[in-house]
């Protein structure tokens, strides 16, 4: 992936976090909850925290897991420093996986319409690259595709 388009794939998951999630219960039809996974997540020693998201809203809730736990490193090439990348994950709990694939299919879009909007171009499967649908849950990280190692630190705790 060329850095730009990448840069951009970035950009449009960023302003997709600012709308992060809300709500809680139970998936049903051995689906993943909210607050199973947060509590799991919780003893493992991640923050975690359930919020309200307008445009990609859960019907079984949306939790926010902070991913890294170590100090941001700073970056001396800018005036304030930064963070370390892929700290955040969201997490969408739907009904089932229809509702995730679903999901799913609207973050992609409002991805693109985010980069569009910007003069980016990005293609649908360079922005699926970054998000992942597990059974009920639809998840992704506003930094850009999560690692294995990352992606394997949520699944552990998906209850």
């Amino acid at each position: 992936m060329h850095a730009r388009t990448r840069s951009s794939a970035l950009a449009a998951f960023g302003g997709l976090a600012v709308l992060a999630a809300s709500g809680c219960g139970s998936a049903g039809n051995g689906g993943y909850t909210l607050h199973a996974t947060q509590s799991c997540l919780e003893k493992k020693g991640y923050d975690t925290a359930v919020l309200t998201n307008q445009s990609l809203p859960g019907s079984r809730g949306n939790l926010r897991i902070r991913v890294n736990k170590g100090i941001p490193l700073l970056n001396p090439v800018t005036a304030n420093g930064s963070v370390l990348p892929d700290t955040w994950v969201y997490i969408v709990f739907g009904r089932d996986r229809a509702e995730a694939v679903r999901t799913e299919s609207k973050a992609v879009r409002l991805a693109i319409q985010s980069l569009n909007a910007r003069g980016l171009l990005a293609t649908p499967a360079t922005v699926r690259a970054g998000v992942q649908v597990t059974k009920n849950v639809f998840y992704y990280s506003p930094t850009g595709a999560l690692t294995q190692a990352e992606r394997s630190k949520i699944e552990a705790c998906l209850r």
